[in-house]
């Protein structure tokens, strides 16, 4: 079964079927997570868990508030989207003793009341997510990141997923990935150190380092005099 196959059995559920917990996880929930959000959940006797999860158009959680004791400049642009747009659901049941996922439609909820594109307007799926991430890692800029998810998410069947990706995604997502990297990169309170650290950086990605240089602030005010 394709990824795109995977998505639509999980964007309409037809009919009850199962997976393992794994397979779930790893395979199918990345596909659909910009689809869905957490509706309720409960614990079983057995160890058995049910979630039911409802449309993102449904938006059972009310906008947060604005702050007015933020200027105009600091605040945040956002674009409230309207509620009750779409009733489906779908009920994810994780089997403790066989280690399955049942997935099924939650009682009589009707289908999606808009495609699976609208859904990957409102929201990136963590499967486009993660290749961003993975390009991310690369020394290229947004537009050429943007533009090679894109043809990733086309040879693996989720093409439309990728389609509204937009440089501003992209930026973020790989801030997030690259901030660890970069720490180094920072600077310490010691100099020496902190420049032996940037060479062992450099070094470890092969760059070619000869020597550096540690000019002291008497050094420095003695180079002034003279």
């Amino acid at each position: 079964m394709t990824h795109g196959e995977k998505r639509a059995r999980l964007f309409n559920v037809r009919e009850q079927f199962e997976v393992s917990t794994s397979e779930f996880e790893e395979e199918w929930w990345p596909l659909v997570s910009n689809t869905w959000t957490r509706w309720g959940s409960n614990r079983l006797a057995n160890g058995d868990e049910w979630t039911v999860f409802a449309c993102r158009f449904l938006k059972h959680n009310e906008s947060s508030t604005r702050k007015e004791d933020i200027s105009s400049e600091k605040r945040r642009k956002t674009h409230p989207r309207d509620p009750n747009q779409c009733f489906a659901k779908m009920k994810v049941t994780r089997i403790a003793a066989t280690l399955m996922v049942r997935i099924e439609r939650y009682a009589t909820t009707p289908d999606h009341s808009h495609t699976l594109e609208d859904s990957d307007r409102l929201k990136r799926s963590q499967a486009i997510k993660k290749l961003v991430e993975e390009e991310a890692v690369k020394p290229y800029a947004s537009p050429s990141i943007a533009a090679a998810v894109k043809e990733l998410a086309t040879k693996i069947g989720i093409e439309t997923s990728a389609k509204n990706l937009t440089r501003k995604d992209v930026t973020n997502i790989k801030q997030k990935v690259r901030a660890p990297e970069n720490a180094i990169l920072i600077g310490g309170p010691d100099l020496e150190s902190d420049i032996r650290a940037a060479m062992n950086f450099l070094l470890d990605r092969s760059y070619l380092v000869e020597r550096f240089t540690v000019l002291q602030k008497a050094s420095f005010s003695q180079a002034l005099g003279s």
